[in-house]
């Protein structure tokens, strides 16, 4: 078997320790991504006439099955950004009804809902949670408690962004469901890191990547609609809208044009590559890794966990208190430009943090780097 670190593309000479941010791909599965737009180039007329709806609805399906769901209640996008950009232009929100999110949302989305308030006159609400997090418990009573009799949206990061903590998902939007409220999840961070069975989870909507842990090649997302892809509207309105005869299936959100397509359709490589990856060993070894830098650095900091428990924790991802004096953006800084060490610093409100990723190209030498590296920063 080929070595993990052999595999991708990364710089060798960088300890990268940031999967999380924009992921990496195996050089196994860009190669089959630069042979899909070798074959629109080949013969564009043929390929997109004749060849690509088929080989879409492949891909879909493909995705489908992973996911645990079906390919009506699935579109595939460009990313997590565009799928909520999608979705929140097309819920029936009116002057008076409430969205409520929650500090811990990634920045961008945090763009979109304040775009979608002032534009459709709701109003737009997060709830703020503290560091150290509280138990999952006390989060979902904290929540109950901010709902109001206006709330139509709850929003929910099924994996955090910043602090790599992982959502009591299930419990809240079963509340939610009950209530009559919609959820939407962003699960950018999900697809690859954790299994998933969207049908199983009471969830409205749900938006993913495939460019971050399941290691696709970049642009290529999905949403999932539990009441049906065609329940949203994209969008671009172009060849694809109420056009089912053109292409064969739905394909509203898929056939906007000339565009390029080849990292939809590398995904069924992209997930036959992860199902041979993803065993167990390499999952102990992703939580070993994580666990010891997790240790190591509190140490180092004399700081609290962010986490009240390990089940918080994402699986290949996990953020740490900085001291006080630290300035997130220079360390990270410093940490590239002196010791060839990635990692993402960034602020929580002021509470400055450290974000790790791992992936199956790490070993215990790259945290060696970051520890001893931080050793001089701290």
């Amino acid at each position: 078997m080929i070595p993990a670190e052999a595999d991708f593309l990364l710089d060798s000479e960088v300890t990268y320790l940031n999967h999380g941010s924009f992921g990496a791909t195996p050089e196994t599965v860009f190669k089959v991504y630069q042979d899909w737009q070798r074959q629109l180039e080949f013969n564009p007329h043929k390929f997109v006439n004749n060849e690509l709806s088929s080989q879409l609805f492949i891909a879909r399906k493909h995705l489908a099955d992973f996911l645990g769901t079906t390919t009506d209640k699935l579109a595939m996008v460009m990313n997590t950004t565009e799928g909520i950009n999608t979705i929140a232009r097309s819920l029936d929100l009116q002057p008076g009804d409430e969205i409520l999110g929650t500090n811990l949302m990634y920045g961008a989305m945090d763009r979109v809902w304040t775009f979608i308030a002032a534009t459709k006159g709701c109003h737009y609400r997060k709830i703020s949670l503290e560091l150290p997090l509280p138990d999952n418990q006390q989060l979902i009573e904290q929540i109950w408690r901010e709902v109001s009799p206006n709330t139509r949206v709850i929003l929910l990061d099924h994996i955090t962004s910043s602090t790599a903590f992982r959502m009591p998902l299930e419990e809240i939007c079963t509340q939610a469901q009950a209530r009559g409220i919609i959820t939407i999840v962003d699960g950018a961070h999900a697809p690859g890191q954790i299994e998933l069975n969207l049908d199983a989870l009471p969830v409205d909507y749900y938006v993913g990547n495939l460019h971050k842990w399941l290691c696709n090649p970049k642009s290529a997302g999905f949403i999932y609609s539990r009441d049906g892809i065609d329940k949203v509207t994209p969008l671009t309105i172009s060849w694809g809208w109420q056009s089912n005869k053109f292409f064969g299936f739905k394909s509203a959100h898929e056939w906007m044009g000339t565009r390029d397509y080849a990292a939809w359709l590398t995904i069924s490589k992209t997930i036959e590559i992860f199902k041979q990856h993803n065993t167990e060993d390499n999952r102990q070894t992703y939580h070993r890794l994580l666990t010891r830098a997790q240790l190591e650095i509190t140490n180092l900091s004399g700081l609290v966990s962010i986490y009240a428990s390990p089940v918080q924790m994402a699986n290949q991802m996990v953020s740490l208190l900085l001291p006080p004096s630290i300035v997130a953006k220079q360390l990270q800084k410093r940490l590239l430009d002196e010791f060839n060490v990635v990692v993402l610093a960034d602020n929580l409100e002021n509470i400055p943090l450290l974000r790790i990723s791992i992936h199956r190209y790490n070993t215990d030498e790259d945290i060696d780097k970051l520890i001893n590296a931080l050793k001089i920063c701290f």
